[in-house]
């Protein structure tokens, strides 16, 4: 049974009793369920097709006759993950220390890449299936990128997305030892033999690495999160009360608490490349709202100056203003809607963000006519196509 303490904040107090509900307390706060257009969704299933047809071609299936450890980690992972049918598994050759997952209606097909086999143990193993099989039972789709605001926007809702999946990981291990002996293994690729793991030392380094300053554009733009930083996270985690109630885990830490410290690490990511960016495209976005909604008549008062000198800045309240009156209310129109489409694939919370913005004009400037349409407006392209 469970007891809302808020409209964002659910406290469990029992097992889950399906995988649905196991996602929904193992979910990244940053990792938003996101619909994909009709379009998408057929380009992606296209996709998946040709690559399932090639790992028919190229890879060995997993059964319990040919490969009986394997099949039991699936079976094993599909159990502690409440799942009513086992995702396809298949083993194909390739020295890359990688994993994947085709997300396939029917059945979602995880490959696993034999150098990955043989470096790790059964144990080991079934964190890495459970990490594929999160990609799957949290339905991480991917999606067509078409601006430079939406590759950052991506990239970033992929970081999050790998969030979540270690953490199915995690209660696919069954350990956090042992997830973490795997996450040790594939970043160096070192069989047992060359060294001694100490899980409480393996954090420390992690989260010291992490207090590092230095150039790390590069992973604003990956499609992973910095290995140090899965480290911490995952151990951050399990430390949460979340973990509680599914099974042999004593976390206790508030799991708000612990979501915002790891929020805060996760936008620090690369610079903090893709918040910046962000920040960026939600302010010019206000900013041309701001002026469609208080230039409607042809004038801008000075309350309502001032108004948009409060929500946007001088500098930008004075810049819009000059380009609306040089350009027309259409170019500016025109403006917003480049920015609001380029949050089509940004944040539940991000999109938050400008209703809030033109929910306050109106309390400010009581034009409810024109804040409504822009809440048309805003709420239409900031809609995914």
């Amino acid at each position: 049974m469970s007891g809302e303490n808020s409209a964002d904040a659910v406290t469990w107090t029992e097992p889950p009793i399906d995988s649905d509900e196991l996602c929904a307390r193992l979910r990244f706060s940053l990792d938003e369920p996101m619909k994909l257009s009709q379009e998408d969704q057929d380009s992606d299933a296209k996709s998946v097709k040709v690559l399932s047809q090639r790992i028919y071609g190229e890879g060995v299936r997993v059964t319990r006759s040919l490969m009986p450890k394997i099949f039991d980690v699936a079976q094993l992972v599909a159990e502690r993950l409440l799942l009513q049918k086992t995702p396809e598994l298949f083993v194909k050759e390739d020295c890359e220390l990688n994993a994947c997952v085709l997300l396939r209606d029917d059945c979602p097909l995880v490959v696993l890449n034999s150098a990955l086999v043989e470096l790790l143990t059964p144990e080991e193993l079934a964190s890495v299936v459970g990490h594929e099989f999160g990609h799957a039972i949290l339905r991480h789709h991917r999606y067509r990128i078409t601006s430079e605001a939406e590759f950052v926007f991506g990239q970033d809702r992929s970081r999050a997305k790998e969030v979540s999946a270690d953490r199915i990981g995690l209660i696919s291990a069954g350990s956090l030892e042992i997830a973490l002996r795997a996450e040790f293994k594939i970043a160096s690729g070192l069989q047992d033999r060359h060294f001694t793991f100490d899980m409480d030392a393996f954090i420390k380094d992690a989260e010291s690495t992490l207090s590092v300053d230095g150039d790390c554009d590069w992973a604003g733009v990956s499609t992973h999160p910095e290995f140090p930083f899965r480290v911490w996270a995952l151990a951050k985690f399990a430390e949460s009360d979340a973990m509680s109630t599914l099974g042999n885990w004593s976390g206790r830490k508030a799991i708000e608490d612990v979501e915002l410290e790891i929020e805060d690490r996760f936008h620090a990511i690369g610079g903090g490349i893709a918040f910046r960016k962000t920040s960026d495209v939600v302010h010019e976005a206000v900013a041309w709202l701001g002026v469609l909604i208080v230039c409607e008549d042809g004038e801008v008062t000075e309350t309502e100056r001032d108004v948009l000198v409060q929500l946007i800045g001088k500098i930008w309240a004075d810049d819009a203003t000059v380009y609306a009156r040089r350009h027309g209310l259409l170019a500016v129109n025109r403006r917003a809607v480049e920015m609001l489409e380029n949050l089509a694939h940004a944040s539940s919370k991000t999109q938050r963000r400008i209703v809030s913005a033109i929910q306050e004009f109106e309390k400010r400037t009581g034009a409810s006519n024109r804040c409504r349409e822009m809440l048309e407006l805003a709420r239409e392209k900031m809609r995914p196509k």
